[in-house]
């Protein structure tokens, strides 16, 4: 990663999301500085991984200080295997 890159990394508010899709099984975990740009991307099937999920809608955000926090929380989620109950658990955290 480039200087000029990490600077604008560190300029944004990131987002952790949850995508849902009833084409594709299990939930999709990401980090995004603009999860509605990045939700696009992959509804557009430009991305391998969900192109096969069309059209994925997002049930979760979380807004974290840093891309760092975000990936944390991001593999948090993905090592945690969203489930309904997990909606449940951290529904007052929906940001």
């Amino acid at each position: 990663m480039g200087i000029g890159l990490l600077r604008i990394i560190g300029r944004w508010k990131w987002k952790v999301y949850i995508l849902f899709s009833e084409e594709f099984i299990p939930y999709l975990c990401g980090c995004s500085h603009d999860v509605t740009e990045r939700l696009c991307v992959h509804n557009a099937g430009k991305v391998k991984a969900t192109k096969n999920g069309v059209p994925w809608i997002v049930i979760y955000t979380e807004t974290v200080g840093d891309y760092k926090e975000a990936r944390k929380r991001e593999l948090y989620y993905k090592e945690r295997r969203w489930t309904e109950k997990n909606s449940t658990d951290i529904q007052g955290k929906n940001s």
